[in-house]
């Protein structure tokens, strides 16, 4: 199987694109999905029971990046 998608940290971390949260829902048990991009208006696999938490990243971000960034990882670590 090919995974579009990296482990970041221990198995417990992954980091892919939208089109890959399915599959590491799936194959992962991934149980909660920080999403970075700015336009979502839900998760990218709407069926999933995880937990969604937004944090825009890119031009119209609505605060220092770096602040977001941190804000998104500090409840998984």
């Amino acid at each position: 199987m090919v995974k579009n998608y990296q482990a970041l940290h221990e198995d417990k971390i992954f980091f892919g694109g939208a089109a890959d949260v399915e599959d590491m829902v799936k194959n992962e048990g991934v149980e909660v999905v920080v999403d970075l991009r700015g336009e979502a208006t839900e998760c990218a696999y709407p069926d999933a029971n995880v937990e969604w938490i937004q944090v825009p990243l890119g031009d119209n971000a609505e605060g220092p990046q770096d602040v977001l960034f941190q804000q998104a990882i500090k409840p998984c670590c």
